[in-house]
C-alpha cells in the first residue's frame, strides 16, 4: 500500500523492466511477474525469503518516507498486523532498481522440523548460496541435534564474528 501511494507501477515496470521480467530469477518468478504486471498498482514484489543487504542511503531514504509511522511502531511493545517491517525497505530499494537480480535458487528455505531438507540445501544444491532454517513448534530435541551436526560439519571452524561456547 505504501509503496504503491509513493511510487508509479508503470514508471517503475517501464524503467527497471529488465530486473521484474528476467528469466534469471526462473520461470514460475516471471510468469508471476507477467500476470501481476496487468494490474494498476503493486500487489505484492516477488522476493525470496532470504538475507539481503542495504545501503545506509536506501534505508535512509525509505526511513524517511515513512518517518512518522516508524517511530510509532517503535513505541509499541508488541508487534501488530498494521506495524511497518524491514520489507518497507526492501521494496523501496526494489523499485528504486537498487538491486540485482538472483536466482531463485539463490536463497532456499527448510524448517527445524526437516534435517533431511536442511541437509540437502548445505550440501546437494550447488547453486543455493544461503540456506533458511526456519523455527517449527512440532520439531523434536533430535531434529534440533540433527541440524546442528549438520551445520558444523559443513561449518566447522567458528567465524571470528560468532560467540563460541562449546560443542552443543
Amino acid at each position: 500500500m505504501k509503496i504503491n501511494q509513493f511510487f508509479n507501477k508503470h514508471e517503475i515496470l517501464r524503467r527497471e523492466w529488465k530486473k521484474f521480467f528476467s528469466m534469471k530469477q526462473g520461470m514460475p518468478v516471471l510468469l508471476l511477474n507477467i500476470l501481476l504486471s496487468v494490474f494498476p498498482r503493486f500487489t505484492r514484489l516477488y522476493d525470496a525469503h532470504t538475507a539481503f543487504s542495504f545501503t545506509k542511503s536506501d534505508m535512509r531514504a525509505a526511513y524517511e518516507l515513512l518517518q512518522k509511522e516508524l517511530v510509532e511502531n517503535f513505541t509499541e511493545k508488541f508487534r501488530t498486523a498494521d506495524d511497518f517491517s524491514i520489507q518497507f525497505a526492501r521494496y523501496y530499494q526494489i523499485v528504486q532498481g537498487h538491486v540485482n537480480v538472483r536466482s531463485m535458487y539463490f536463497g532456499r528455505t527448510a524448517n527445524t522440523d526437516n534435517p533431511e531438507l536442511t541437509r540437502k540445501l548445505l550440501f546437494d544444491y550447488k547453486k543455493t548460496k544461503i540456506a533458511n532454517v526456519n523455527d517449527k513448534n512440532d520439531a523434536t530435541n533430535n531434529d534440533l541435534k540433527e541440524i546442528v551436526k549438520l551445520f558444523n560439519k559443513r561449518f566447522p571452524t567458528v567465524s571470528s564474528f560468532e560467540r563460541y561456547n562449546g560443542p552443543v
